[in-house]
């Protein structure tokens, strides 16, 4: 609750332009009981908030279980990296449509919380779109909610700002009234 007050606070500041830049890679509480391992799904609650962000996606072997190397590369916030991976698996498979829910939900979380008071509008927006998709993937994923209503609350303060069009295109498919 803590960290949610202070990303609030600290994204209002931003967003009016007022905020002040600095901080990095922390969690987010919440697991949604997505997978195992690193990142959302442990069940205690941490999204990649203590990834190291060193290494990169040639690091990760490709022979290791698709899981083993998604786990890989959330950990070192290689998202795009780990989608990439996920591209051209079956999207019927439970196991890869899990491994894209979390990798969805811990980019746009990853998103929220790498605070740069410059690209802080960009980032809400990406947050958007991952959770967004997220919720295509699994319309009861509760993380993704929570953080959509959290930013959308915000927004909802300041009269002069909105989310993009296509964010808000994409919201509206997931069920939100914009």
């Amino acid at each position: 609750m803590k960290k949610s007050l202070m990303f609030v606070s600290f994204f209002v500041l931003v967003l009016v332009g007022t905020g002040c830049g600095g901080g990095a890679n922390s969690g987010s509480g919440g697991g949604s009981g997505v997978g195992t391992g690193s990142g959302v799904g442990n069940g205690a609650g941490g999204a990649t908030g203590a990834s190291t962000g060193a290494g990169s996606a040639g690091d990760v072997a490709t022979d290791l279980p698709i899981a083993q190397q998604i786990d890989a590369l959330i950990d070192m916030d290689l998202y795009e990296d780990a989608l990439a991976r996920l591209e051209g698996q079956d999207t019927q498979d439970p196991q890869i449509r899990m491994l894209r829910e979390k990798t969805h939900l811990n980019y746009g979380l990853h998103s929220m919380m790498t605070f740069d008071q410059t690209e802080m509008r960009t980032r809400m927006n990406r947050a958007l779109r991952q959770f967004t998709i997220v919720l295509e993937i699994n319309p009861q994923n509760r993380v993704a909610r929570e953080q959509i209503d959290q930013i959308l609350m915000i927004y909802g303060t300041m009269p002069d700002r909105s989310p993009d069009p296509d964010v808000l295109e994409g919201l509206r498919k997931v069920g939100y009234e914009i």
